[in-house]
């Protein structure tokens, strides 16, 4: 027959307990460990000084002179690398769920948005959109579980190395720990001159503004206003942004008044004054082209005064050529002529003041000349009739 009972060998307790000399049930085994079981402590709040404890058997141990709760500050800070889309359970222990979370980008020196769940006591969970190194978190408590407070960041300051954060009841606490410089917007070399800090950007020229990555604005009044390795140099240049873009100083005006533009775009370069290039890739407007302008496209160049061009591809006026424009299209060319246009594909031009097109559509053509000017155009049954 099966052993259906549980002999206890030691028949003398070390406690002075009352030892059973004989065989045990199973229903005194499991009583015995379902009383143990009610023992457990599965729970604790502070609140105020006060450490309740609380048992599986719905029992509590109160434990008082614990300072912090509501009626100071308990704060906790760490720093860890974060992996855009990846939670990371950050464990406090501050024994509340009434918490003040802040996150800092420690190379940035500057605060930053994060996404945070599952409030528990002793823990919650960060999910930041991007991925960082080095980002410090801190994190605040008012009061345990049972604090009724409203209290969250309300403002903060950073100087020195050190942030000081305000709160809606008007308490104030401060973090320090932060490397690297204690500005994110420094002097720059010129006079009266700024720049971001940390990502190799120069700011030489005096009253010049320099922020994105690896730019330079060494002439006076000059901007470069994001992007990276972007140069602005000539005087009263602006680079809006984009990689590798040039406004280069100009040599037949004074360097404080070239005042020449490039939105943005790649590798895009402005040689001469007053002019413009809005971005698109590879497009010049060269030193004899002054007061001209590039729209976008790719590889068009404008070296004549006064000349446009829309986008497109490929297109060119040269020096010899003034007041003229090509509307798009591809290799497209105007040499040697003023106020003449292309809108179409491969032409060169040929002659003054005139628009070349590849073929032209006239829609609604008057079938009378009554009211119009000299010099219109009008369909004589299936002939086009100049107006004299």
């Amino acid at each position: 027959m099966a052993n259906t009972k549980l002999t206890l060998r030691n028949t003398a307790s070390p406690y002075a307990d009352i030892v059973k000399g004989q065989v045990l049930s199973w229903a005194e085994l499991d009583n015995n460990f379902i009383t143990l079981k009610g023992f457990d402590i599965t729970s604790g709040v502070l609140v105020g000084s006060t450490l309740t404890l609380n048992k599986r058997n719905g029992e509590q141990v109160m434990i008082t002179g614990f300072g912090g709760g509501a009626s100071g500050n308990t704060a906790y800070s760490s720093t860890d690398n974060y992996t855009s889309g990846l939670t990371k359970t950050i464990t406090h222990n501050l024994g509340t769920t009434s918490i003040i979370v802040q996150l800092i980008d420690t190379n940035a020196n500057e605060f930053i948005t994060g996404y945070l769940n599952n409030y528990q006591n002793n823990s919650v969970d960060v999910l930041l959109s991007d991925t960082l190194p080095d980002v410090k978190i801190v994190v605040v408590s008012y009061g345990g579980t049972g604090s009724t407070l409203n209290t969250y960041v309300s403002g903060g300051t950073y100087l020195g190395g050190t942030a000081t954060f305000t709160n809606t009841t008007g308490g104030t606490f401060n973090v320090t720990g932060f490397t690297g410089s204690t500005s994110i917007i420094i002097e720059g070399d010129g006079v009266d001159s700024s720049m971001r800090d940390n990502l190799n950007n120069t700011a030489s020229g005096r009253y010049s503004t320099v922020f994105g990555s690896g730019n330079t604005a060494t002439a006076t009044y000059s901007s470069v206003l994001g992007g990276g390795l972007n140069n602005a140099a000539g005087g009263g240049a602006t680079i809006g942004g984009g990689y590798g873009n040039v406004v280069e100083e100009t040599v037949a005006v004074t360097a404080t008044t070239n005042a020449s533009t490039i939105g943005g775009g790649l590798n895009n370069v402005v040689s001469t004054t007053c002019s413009v290039i809005a971005g698109g890739s590879g497009n010049c407007v060269t030193a004899s082209a002054y007061h001209s302008a590039i729209g976008g496209g790719g590889g068009n160049h404008a070296c004549g005064q006064y000349t446009t061009i829309s986008g497109g591809y490929q297109n060119q006026i040269t020096s010899a050529s003034t007041c003229s424009g090509i509307l798009g299209g591809r290799s497209n060319v105007i040499s040697a002529n003023t106020a003449t246009f292309i809108v179409g594909d491969n032409i060169d031009s040929d002659r003054n003041c005139t628009t070349f097109v590849n073929n032209l559509s006239i829609m609604d053509i008057p079938t009378s000349s009554a009211g119009l000017p000299q010099g219109a155009v009008w369909s004589d049954g299936d002939v086009l009739t100049i107006v004299p």
